[in-house]
């Protein structure tokens, strides 16, 4: 996990109103259950914005996939992207194949969020408290 997850998750913990909590506590609820179904519903939307954020830097990543294919079978859909982008010498780069390559690479990009963005939405929904 990431720096800005632990951030991320630290600031969600912290505001979950205490009364919740002393609501649990009061009708007998210990640490594991407090945990599970109140801090764990609650936290939906912030497990759902790392796991897209941390799939796209994932997907993203350039660094290690170039160090280590060993052939172009090998070679990430990212690298393929800027492969075509630089096949051109001191010319222009092919503009159809390359948004055909960005196109395909930003579709399970896409498919995560939308996924991701029907139980983050829900997650906001169901944390209201009523009072």
């Amino acid at each position: 996990m990431s720096a800005f997850g632990i951030f991320l998750f630290r600031q969600m913990m912290a505001n979950i109103p205490d009364e919740l909590i002393d609501v649990a506590r009061i009708d007998g609820a210990g640490e594991v259950r407090i945990y599970w179904q109140i801090a764990m519903p609650l936290s939906k939307p912030a497990i759902t914005s790392l796991a897209i954020l941390s799939f796209q830097w994932t997907w993203n990543d350039f660094l290690w996939p170039v160090m280590i294919p060993t052939s172009e079978k090998t070679r990430t859909i990212v690298l393929a992207v800027s492969v075509i982008q630089g096949s051109q010498e001191y010319g222009q780069s092919p503009f159809n194949e390359l948004m055909a390559a960005a196109t395909i690479a930003l579709l399970p990009l896409i498919l995560v969020f939308i996924v991701g963005q029907r139980y983050f939405v829900s997650g906001i929904a169901s944390s209201e408290i009523k009072g």
